[in-house]
């Protein structure tokens, strides 16, 4: 007996380990250098590997008779690449399979933990996000010399991968508080730390961050306020609104209300920092290579409006990847949707994508790992979280609510 519960305590600690293990080679951080870049590519390349064998063995290595979430995965894939094949760019074509394969990794690894075991799965996830924000907090008071754009980097990277970390943990946190039953107790811990990152989102100077949080939010309460089902269409909606929306944003900005709010409470300009001029241009830019897309070095953008990329999720991805690019990501999205809707987490994992899509309308947070990364964790919570049970909990498998 007591051999037993030392193996179970051993199989729960190797699973934390390997969970906070592999998100810190996925999630590489940007504050051990340049050199190590490649290091961390080749890293996370032969761990993504090594799960989808593992997980593609489990079902005969027949794509068909995986989760249908993987053929959109790899097509959403191979449309980054094409991009770098026509363009005979090597390296981008090397760093877009790595790219390809670590998705598919990431969504393979969480199906294969959060089917053995969801909890440590998430105490794996808490223990990396917090420590990751913990470290990022120690580098704030120091300005770092970053990219050709010479911004402040902290440990995981710029101010955005620090948000989006953030992210990850409020959503974590939220799963591992919540995953039996609420107490009192937990309740105030997680609104302690929803305020704090509310608050770091003002000390890393990100209003992207704390609009994408505090919408998510307001989602989160509606959705438990309206005690009814939101469909898979009406968030897919959502998420391409946040998408399009630099197209009408010279209209919006021309409300007085909007512009006052912009200026007088956020701090920013009337043109948003600049990105007026983008979204202005956004057209005439991508219709230069619509169908494939420019890939992910070109530099035709800062030739025509002195910017790098197109500051929206959405556009972005259509300036890399072109059209098809584009319907690659909304067919992938659309599937993830379908799944999650049905979770019995889905309030939190509804806010907390609706949370990523604020973030996109003014930034390109879909080139970002921690999307992929909340993409992967949270798909799979959605499928084993429902009939979940841990023995240090419950000897029960009853559904969890809210």
């Amino acid at each position: 007996m007591g051999f037993v519960i030392l193996n179970r305590v051993s199989y729960k600690k190797l699973r934390i380990i390997i969970t906070v293990f592999v998100t810190f080679i996925w999630l590489f951080p940007y504050d051990l250098g340049n050199n190590f870049f490649w290091i961390g590519q080749l890293a996370s390349l032969a761990l993504s590997g090594y799960f989808l064998i593992n997980y593609f063995s489990k079902v005969h290595f027949k794509l068909l008779k995986s989760d249908g979430i993987f053929k959109w995965l790899l097509l959403y894939g191979v449309t980054t690449i094409i991009p770098s094949i026509i363009s005979l760019k090597a390296a981008d074509i090397i760093v877009q399979i790595i790219f390809t394969i670590n998705i598919l990794g990431m969504f393979a690894y969480f199906e294969i933990s959060c089917k053995k075991n969801c909890k440590d799965t998430i105490i794996g996830v808490v223990l990396i996000t917090l420590f990751y924000f913990v470290k990022d907090i120690q580098l704030l008071n120091l300005i770092g010399v970053g990219d050709f754009w010479n911004v402040p980097t902290y440990f995981t990277g710029g101010k955005f991968d620090v948000i989006y970390n953030l992210i990850l943990a409020l959503f974590a946190i939220y799963i591992f508080c919540f995953f039996d039953k609420k107490s009192n107790f937990k309740t105030i811990v997680y609104i302690l730390f929803l305020s704090t990152a509310i608050i770091y989102c003002f000390r890393f100077d990100c209003m992207t961050g704390f609009l994408g949080i505090v919408g998510g939010l307001i989602c989160f309460r509606i959705f438990l306020a309206v005690k009814k089902n939101v469909s898979n269409l009406s968030i897919f909606f959502i998420f391409l609104i946040c998408g399009i929306a630099p197209l009408f944003m010279e209209a919006v900005l021309s409300i007085n209300f909007v512009n006052s709010f912009i200026v007088n409470i956020l701090g920013r300009t009337a043109s948003l920092t600049g990105r007026l001029n983008i979204y202005t241009n956004l057209i005439d830019v991508i219709s230069h290579s619509l169908l494939f897309g420019h890939g992910r070095s070109s530099t035709y953008s800062m030739q025509m409006i002195q910017y790098s990329n197109m500051q929206n999720g959405l556009m972005q991805i259509t300036y890399l990847y072109g059209l098809i690019g584009l319907l690659a990501i909304c067919k992938l999205i659309y599937e993830y949707l379908k799944t999650v809707v049905n979770s019995s987490r889905r309030n939190a994992i509804i806010a907390i994508f609706i949370c990523f899509a604020i973030c996109s309308i003014s930034e390109i947070t879909y080139g970002y790992t921690e999307y992929y990364y909340y993409l992967a964790l949270s798909y799979a919570l959605s499928k084993h979280l429902t009939h979940f049970h841990t023995s240090s909990f419950s000897r029960s498998q009853k559904k969890l609510k809210f």
